[in-house]
């Protein structure tokens, strides 16, 4: 994998160093926006990789990269990495800052970005994962003095304001997750403002969690003495952090779905990959249902047969037997019509017959037969529909595949006028075809004509 990020790096930098830049000029809008183009998408090939080869490819790009092109590349990078689509990759973004901004290695373009990128840095600096989260004491309800995070079981922060409506949405959300799994961890819910009245009502009215497991700690700093927005990064609420037992941030920025996610596989780590599974089960077989080819239906079939098939226990809900096996079966049922190697199914139909005449000529003529009844000749069955345009151009193609073949047939049957076709054969898609042998046996398909 190293060796392909190479390859992805030294092509930023190849389109960087031959812009045929004058000495004292940076890149023009047109290639700025491209640039930032192809630097996208070498962050995201990189989301995979561990924060220290990420830092060692971002030294790679900017310490090869044209002396009048690195602001931009630098900022670009900082910018990308301080709104990741990975959580803990904002390390990288304090790493450049660190690197190559605090020691005047490259210059900011601009104040505002200046500005900008400073403050990203101080806010989170001290919340980047795999640091001690920052201790604070603050006041229970009680007055007693309480010091966080507590050690000994993984913590919650929940940073909050009683005016704030994501905070209550964000409550309501905790403290269903708190109740209904069974997590050993400490709520440390800290209030952020000075309404004593607001604070009671709200803990009691959206954070009054139950469980047993939980240790809930309510606490606030009505005297604002402990100013916890630098540390914590506190300019907008809710923030959300999970610590584990040493007090070590293991997850930040959260919302309350990650948390549970988060949760999930901290004391659940089968349940957690049970549910990762049938997602990804669940996403592959939406995507490939649509895929009428012989390719996308052999992949359906072998994800049907050794994904959901071989772990029954998995699909037990009523949304699984909706959206996973009643559309496996219903793909089956469909797959399973004129199969490859069995007859043609005897369905009498209005149907189109084209042969190729001694002349050459391509002969038509209309009959009503059934489709098991063509023996002696190969023959190109082709569903199709009319106003269908895709449907169109395959009979077309076919017409031309059968001019050059004299002994074949082609049988056009057009489902507006048959509906007795519908029960034997897939036609969830239009145009469907199929491959006879001269023996009226399905030998192809699920393939269109090129």
């Amino acid at each position: 994998m190293g060796r392909v990020l190479r390859v992805i790096s030294t092509v930023v930098c190849a389109f960087l160093m031959g812009a045929q830049l004058c000495p004292a000029q940076a890149p023009d809008s047109l290639k700025r926006a491209e640039l930032s183009s192809l630097l996208k998408e070498y962050v995201a090939s990189l989301e995979t990789e561990t924060v220290a080869v990420q830092n060692a490819e971002v030294d790679y790009i900017l310490e090869t990269t044209a002396p009048e092109a690195r602001p931009f590349t630098a900022y670009e990078l900082f910018r990308m990495y301080s709104e990741p689509h990975i959580m803990g990759l904002e390390t990288v973004a304090v790493h450049i800052f660190d690197k190559y901004y605090a020691t005047g290695e490259i210059a900011f373009e601009d104040p505002t970005d200046e500005f900008l990128a400073r403050m990203f840095v101080t806010m989170n600096r001290s919340t980047l994962i795999g640091a001690a989260a920052p201790e604070r004491s603050l006041l229970a309800p009680d007055g007693a003095e309480v010091t966080f995070p507590l050690r000994g079981r993984p913590n919650i922060l929940f940073f909050y304001s009683t005016d704030c409506a994501k905070c209550k949405l964000e409550s309501i959300r905790i403290k269903d997750i708190l109740d209904t799994g069974r997590y050993p961890v400490d709520l440390v819910a800290v209030y952020l403002k000075d309404n004593l009245q607001a604070w009671k009502q709200f803990r009691h009215e959206r954070l009054d969690i139950t469980s047993p497991e939980v240790g809930v700690h309510h606490l606030w700093d009505p005297s604002g003495e402990n100013d916890m927005t630098v540390d914590y990064g506190l300019v907008t609420t809710p923030r959300i952090f999970l610590t584990d037992t040493e007090g070590t941030i293991v997850g930040r920025a959260l919302d309350s779905d990650s948390l549970k996610d988060m949760l999930e596989a901290m004391f659940y780590p089968d349940t957690a990959r049970d549910r990762a599974y049938k997602d990804t089960v669940k996403e592959l077989l939406y995507e490939l249902s649509s895929d009428r080819t012989e390719d996308g239906v052999a992949a359906v079939r072998h994800l049907v047969d050794n994904y959901i098939k071989t772990r029954p226990e998995l699909w037990t809900s009523a949304e699984d037997s909706l959206e996973v096996l009643g559309l496996a079966n219903l793909l089956e049922g469909l797959y399973s019509r004129a199969e490859i190697g069995t007859r043609v199914p005897s369905v009498k139909a209005d149907l189109s017959i084209l042969r190729v005449r001694k002349s050459g000529e391509l002969k038509e003529r209309d009959a009503r037969r059934k489709l098991s009844s063509f023996k002696g000749h190969e023959v190109l069955l082709l569903f199709h529909t009319e106003g269908c345009e895709v449907c169109r151009g395959q009979i077309e193609k076919a017409r031309g595949l059968v001019s050059r073949n004299p002994s074949m047939r082609l049988v056009l049957v057009c489902v507006d006028d048959n509906e007795a076709v519908l029960d034997s054969f897939d036609l969830a898609s239009l145009p469907h075809l199929l491959l006879l042998s001269s023996k009226g046996i399905v030998a192809r398909k699920y393939f269109f004509l090129e």
